[in-house]
C-alpha cells in the first residue's frame, strides 16, 4: 500500500509530517512534563508530610473534579499527597485517581491493573463500586469482552446498595459506553435518554448526550435537529469538558453533511480544527480529517480532501487494525484519482480500499463472536450458579428426608426430576443457542444471503474440490451502478429496499446450487461449481438483466443496474485468491467501460 501512496500526484510526506508532529509534540510535551512532575515531587517532601487527611480530603476531591477535564493539573495535585498519611478512604480515592490519571496519559494496561487492585482491596464500597465501573469501559476498550461483562453484572448487582450520586453516575455511564462499543445503538439511546436532565451532573449528562448523538447519526438522523447539537454543547461548555464538546461538534458537522448542508459542516470542522490541535487527543484527528476529505470531495476540492484522507491513512501498516475511518479515507482517495482521470492509480487505491473494507468487516466479525460468546458465557454461568443452588436445596432435603416418612421420600424424588428437567433444559437451550449463533455468523443481517466470512471461506473450500476433480468453476462479482445516489436521494431506507431487490433479481436468476453472498455495502459474489466461462458469463447476464428489468416496476423511484466481472478457473486457476483478483479487474472494466454490462 505504502508503494501506491508513493505514486500519488500530491506527495505525502507533506501531509505526513502533520500528524507526525503532532505525535512527537505530544511524546516531547510528555517527557517534558514527566521530568519537571519528578522534580516538583522531590522538592515538595517536606510540604507532604504537613498535608494532613482534613486538607488532602478536599485536595483529592478537586483533583477528581478536574481528572478529564484538566488531567495534568490533577496529576500534579497528586504529587503534593502523601498516600501513607491518608486516611483508608482517601486512600481509596487517591487510589481511584491515580489509576484514571494513568489511562489518561495512554497507560492502559498499568490502569487495568490499578483499578483492578481497587476492586479487589478498597476500604469502601463506594470506590470498589467505581473501580468496576472504570474497568467495565477498559474492558471494552481493550475488546476483554468476558471481563467486562463480569464488571458489568457487579455493577448492575449493586447499584441499588449504593448511595452516592456520582457512582451511579459511573456505573450509567459505564454501561453506555459499554453498548456503544457493541454497536448495540437502539439499547443505548433507550437506556442514555431517561437518565438525561435528571439529578446526575452537568458532566454525566455532557458525556450521555455526546453517545446518543454518535448512536443517532449513524442509525436514527431524522430525530436529530440542530438546537438538539446546540444545547448538546451548552451542556459540555457547563460541565467544563472541553474534549467532549469536541466530540459532539463532530458529531454535529456529520450530521450537516448527512443533511446535504456541506457547506455549514465544512465551515464548521475548519473552526474547530485549531481547538482540536491544542486539544491533542489523538482519537479526535481521524473522525474530523476523514470528515473534513468527504466534505471537500462533495465540492470537487480534490487536492484538498487528498490531503486530509492521507493523513487518516499515511502511516498505516498492512497488519494493523483498520478502522472505519480508514475505510472511508481509502475511499475518498480512490474516488479523487478516479476524478482526476489517473485510472491505473485508482484500480490500485481501489484495491487497497476493496482490501481495508473487508479487513474491517473481518474485525467487526470477530468482535460479534467474541462479544456473542462472552454473553453465552455469562448465561451459562448464571445457569450454573441456578443448577447449584438447586442441587444445595435438595442435599438440604435429603438430609431431612432421612428422618422422613416414605411419603417424604417421594419428594425427594420430585425434586430429583425438577432438577433434571432443568439439566435437561439448560442443556437444550444452550445447544438452541449455539445453533442460533452459527446461523446469525453466517448471513448478512439486511439481505439474508451468505455473509463475506462464510462466502469466502465456503468459496475457497468450493474451489479447491474442484480441482480435486478438474471440474470447472466461477466466480462473478457484481456492484450495484451509482448506489449512492439512491441513498443521497431517496434515503437508506430505500437503499436497503434496493439492495434486496437486486439480491432477488439475482437469486432467480441463478441455479440452485450457486452460492451468492455480500462481500460488503452494495458489492455482491456468486460462486458456480461446475461452471465453464461461458455458462458463467450467461449466467451473469441473466442476473445483469434480471435486475435492469427491476426498474419496469410502478413503484420503484429508482434507476437500478449492476455492473459484473467473470472469471474461471478455465483461465485463473484453481485459485481463490486468483478468480477474486481477475473477476475484481473485470468488475472495474465493466465501471469503466460505462457500467450495466458483463466483463470477463
Amino acid at each position: 500500500m505504502l508503494d501506491v501512496l508513493n505514486q500519488m500526484k500530491f506527495t505525502q510526506a507533506d501531509k505526513l509530517s502533520m500528524k507526525l508532529n503532532l505525535k512527537k509534540r505530544f511524546a516531547f510535551l510528555t517527557w517534558i512534563s514527566s521530568i519537571a512532575l519528578l522534580l516538583f515531587v522531590a522538592t515538595s517532601h517536606s510540604y507532604n508530610q504537613a498535608v494532613d487527611d482534613a486538607e488532602a480530603t478536599s485536595e483529592l476531591d478537586r483533583a477528581y473534579t478536574i481528572r478529564s477535564s484538566n488531567p495534568s493539573q490533577s496529576i500534579e495535585i497528586l504529587s503534593n499527597i502523601s498516600r501513607e498519611q491518608l486516611s483508608e478512604a482517601n486512600q481509596d480515592r487517591y487510589d481511584l485517581i491515580n489509576a484514571y490519571l494513568l489511562f489518561m496519559t495512554g497507560k492502559v494496561l498499568e490502569s487495568i491493573d490499578a483499578f483492578k487492585a481497587l476492586s479487589e482491596n478498597a476500604h469502601t464500597a463506594d470506590e470498589k463500586f467505581n473501580a468496576y465501573a472504570s474497568l467495565t469501559a477498559l474492558y471494552a476498550g481493550t475488546q476483554n469482552w468476558s471481563e467486562a461483562f463480569k464488571a458489568l453484572d457487579y455493577l448492575i448487582g449493586n447499584i441499588e446498595a449504593i448511595n452516592s450520586l456520582d457512582s451511579e453516575e459511573q456505573a450509567h455511564l459505564a454501561a453506555i459506553n459499554l453498548y456503544s462499543m457493541i454497536n448495540e445503538d437502539d439499547v443505548l439511546i433507550n437506556y442514555a435518554t431517561p437518565l438525561l436532565n435528571s439529578e446526575y451532573s452537568q458532566r454525566f449528562n455532557c458525556i450521555a448526550t455526546m453517545h446518543i448523538f454518535t448512536s443517532k447519526v449513524e442509525n436514527d438522523i431524522d430525530s436529530l435537529s440542530e438546537d438538539d447539537f446546540e444545547t448538546g454543547l451548552q451542556t459540555c461548555e457547563n460541565a467544563g469538558e472541553p474534549v467532549v464538546k469536541l466530540g459532539i461538534y463532530n458529531k454535529y458537522a456529520a450530521y450537516l453533511f448527512k443533511l446535504g448542508q456541506t457547506d455549514q459542516a465544512l465551515g464548521m470542522l475548519l473552526e474547530q480544527l485549531d481547538v482540536i490541535t491544542r486539544a491533542n487527543y489523538a482519537p479526535l484527528f481521524d473522525d474530523y480529517y476523514v470528515l473534513l476529505s468527504e466534505a471537500y470531495l462533495e465540492k470537487q476540492e480534490y487536492e484538498k480532501a487528498h490531503q486530509y484522507a492521507l493523513l487518516v491513512v499515511g502511516d498505516a501498516k498492512p497488519d494493523m487494525l483498520v478502522s472505519r475511518s480508514d475505510v472511508a479515507a481509502y475511499k475518498v482517495l480512490y474516488e479523487v484519482a478516479e476524478a482526476n482521470q489517473d485510472y491505473r492509480l485508482a484500480l490500485e487505491l481501489y484495491k487497497a480500499y476493496a482490501g481495508a473494507k473487508s479487513l474491517n468487516i473481518t474485525n467487526d466479525n470477530a468482535k460479534m463472536l467474541s462479544i456473542q460468546k462472552a454473553r453465552q458465557d455469562s448465561a451459562e454461568k448464571s445457569n450454573q450458579i441456578a443448577l447449584l443452588d438447586t442441587e444445595n436445596s435438595l442435599l438440604r432435603a435429603r438430609a431431612q428426608l432421612d428422618k422422613e416418612t416414605a411419603n417424604n421420600r417421594k419428594l425427594l424424588i420430585t425434586f430429583m426430576i425438577i432438577a433434571l428437567l432443568i439439566t435437561c433444559i439448560w442443556v437444550y437451550k444452550k445447544r438452541s443457542n449455539y445453533i442460533k449463533f452459527r446461523e446469525i455468523s453466517r448471513k448478512d443481517g439486511l439481505t439474508g444471503i451468505a455473509n463475506r466470512h462464510f462466502f469466502t471461506t465456503t468459496a475457497k473450500q468450493m474451489t479447491e474440490n474442484s480441482a480435486k476433480d478438474n471440474s470447472p468453476i466461477s466466480l462473478i462479482l457484481f456492484d450495484l451502478d451509482d448506489f449512492k445516489s439512491i441513498n443521497d436521494n431517496f434515503g437508506h431506507q430505500t437503499g436497503d429496499h434496493a439492495l434486496q431487490t437486486a439480491v432477488d433479481a439475482a437469486r432467480d436468476a441463478c441455479r440452485d446450487n450457486d452460492l451468492i453472498g455480500r462481500l460488503g455495502g452494495e458489492e455482491f459474489g456468486i460462486i458456480l461449481r461446475g461452471c465453464e466461462i461461458n455458462t458463467a458469463m450467461s449466467i451473469a447476464e441473466d442476473c445483469r438483466i434480471a435486475i435492469e428489468s427491476t426498474n419496469r416496476t410502478a413503484s420503484q423511484e429508482y434507476s437500478l443496474t449492476a455492473s459484473f466481472g467473470v472469471a474461471s478457473s478455465e483461465t485463473c486457476g484453481y485459485s481463490f485468491d486468483s478468480l477474486f483478483e481477475a473477476s475484481d479487474k473485470a468488475l472495474y472494466n465493466s465501471k469503466g467501460a460505462g457500467k450495466n454490462r458483463v466483463s470477463h
